[in-house]
């Protein structure tokens, strides 16, 4: 879906299908993050994702907006954390 520095959100579809009545269902999505390594394991640079479609297009921004809300979350625990 999108990428940034060295980590990457890639969307993940799960459909069942049964092949006797051809019919194809949903049945659930995952947004994985991964984040690119080096032979030293230390993080490194992955090329950036270009939108072409519209739906590309709306899933690359989408992308931003959990990535926002990840970053908050992650800060918000810190903070707690550190509060402690």
């Amino acid at each position: 879906n999108r990428a940034w520095g060295s980590s990457m959100e890639v969307g993940v579809k799960i459909v069942a299908e049964n092949a006797d009545a051809r019919n194809v269902r949903h049945t659930s999505t995952a947004y994985l993050t991964f984040v690119a390594i080096d032979a030293r394991g230390k993080p490194r640079r992955v090329p950036a994702v270009v939108a072409k479609s519209a739906d590309e297009k709306r899933r690359f921004a989408k992308a931003e907006g959990r990535r926002a809300r990840r970053l908050r979350l992650r800060r918000e625990r810190l903070l707690r954390r550190k509060r402690a």
